[in-house]
């Protein structure tokens, strides 16, 4: 770090922490849990570059996926 730099950090006023709320266990009490969160709407899955070949969108895996359920030949899918 340069000598000019370490002048400027040295005069730099200290921070004003006094708008931060105080962390009360009120505060972690009444704090909203899950404000910010996106669920995921997509799941992303590897194929075989021989089977991508042939599928070469996600419309044409999901479309084949689905026929193979409707048939019968694939488990429908249980949480």
């Amino acid at each position: 770090m340069k000598e000019k730099d370490r002048d400027y950090l040295r005069d730099e006023l200290p921070i004003d922490y006094s708008d931060i709320p105080q962390l009360t266990d009120e505060f972690w009490n009444t704090a909203v849990v899950g404000r910010h969160y996106i669920p995921m709407t997509v799941t992303r899955v590897s194929i075989a570059d021989d089977i991508a070949e042939i599928f070469r969108t996600d419309d044409d895996v999901n479309d084949a996926l689905r026929l193979l359920i409707n048939e019968g030949r694939l488990p429908p899918y249980h949480f």
